[in-house]
């Protein structure tokens, strides 16, 4: 059986909650979601919100006051828990991360946007991460910035984070990749994308 429904979120012109994501471990339940402008009334699509993340820590029976990372893009929030460190993400290319059950976060870090490697606004498309054994895994689709001409090519890349810490780009794929999907057993990662010419490949 399911509990009655618990309402999260209401809107408040002229947000809007939207694209909500969900991540749960022991009793901690993580939730997150883009708090929209609303661009019927504003007249600027591109206009989106910054996320707003909430925290239970008794299994979803009630939920701490909301964070919002304003200033942060948050369309299509992602949401995570991994070795009791919290994170909240998007495809605009940033994380938040909290290690004390969501009472104080990070300052947004571009985990799926290198500024060494390429334009850290770009966003990151394709994105998928896994936990395992205190480990979050991240792959993502994003332009190869390093071939030209811009903005036609894709390619695939990898990162780990260790609680704080956040691993070294790794590009799996060049400019045919995209789609990737990921799984995780043990010591061994698997990551699978299509071929823009057509096929599949995995490394």
């Amino acid at each position: 059986t399911f509990t009655a429904p618990l309402r999260l979120a209401v809107r408040r012109n002229p947000d809007r909650p939207m694209r909500p994501s969900i991540a749960a471990s022991g009793p901690t339940v993580l939730i997150a979601w883009e708090d929209i402008r609303d661009w019927y009334n504003l007249g600027d699509y591109y206009n989106d919100g910054p996320p707003v993340a909430l925290v239970s820590q008794d299994h979803g029976a009630t939920f701490g006051p909301p964070a919002s990372f304003t200033g942060v893009d948050g369309r299509e929030t992602m949401v995570a828990i991994s070795g009791g460190t919290l994170y909240v993400g998007s495809v605009a290319g940033t994380v938040e991360m909290s290690t004390d059950g969501g009472t104080t976060w990070s300052e947004p870090v571009y985990v799926f946007a290198d500024p060494s490697i390429y334009r850290p606004g770009a966003n990151r498309y394709d994105t998928s991460w896994i936990e395992a054994a205190g480990t979050l895994h991240v792959t993502w689709r994003a332009p190869d910035f390093s071939v030209p001409p811009q903005f036609t090519y894709n390619g695939v890349w990898y990162r780990k984070l260790t609680g704080t810490t956040v691993g070294s780009v790794i590009q799996l794929a060049g400019d045919d990749a995209f789609d990737p999907r990921m799984a995780v057993a043990g010591s061994n990662i698997y990551v699978l994308w299509r071929n823009v010419g057509g096929g599949i490949s995995l490394r």
